[in-house]
């Protein structure tokens, strides 16, 4: 998390990075709704699937704080607990007062999945 924090706090870029929120929201439910499917049928395939709508999210929109967290608990579901830890804590950083990031991150101190 500190290195990840480190990284983006001394990154600098020379423009804008491009943002399009509407697009982010519909990727990021996208993934929600992958997710959903991973819970009813059991496929992990779903989760990957969700992973990359979550990925598509944040590249049109790297604030999207719920589309971290969400990927963090995709994360966390295919048992890459470290990773989804230091996502959801960039999470945290980009919206501390969340109830989704804290409630994603509740569980996951909790172990579920």
């Amino acid at each position: 998390m500190r290195q990840l924090s480190g990284n983006i706090s001394r990154s600098t870029h020379a423009g804008f990075l491009p943002t399009d929120a509407e697009k982010a929201e519909r990727e990021k439910e996208r993934g929600r709704a992958l997710e959903r499917e991973h819970v009813a049928t059991g496929d992990i395939g779903f989760l990957h699937e969700a992973l990359d709508a979550y990925d598509k999210a944040i590249q049109l929109d790297f604030c999207n704080h719920n589309a971290w967290a969400n990927k963090a608990w995709s994360l966390w579901k295919l048992g890459e607990r470290y990773r989804a830890e230091d996502l959801v804590g960039f999470a945290k950083l980009l919206r501390p007062d969340s109830r989704h990031v804290m409630d994603v991150e509740a569980r996951m101190t909790d172990g579920k999945r």
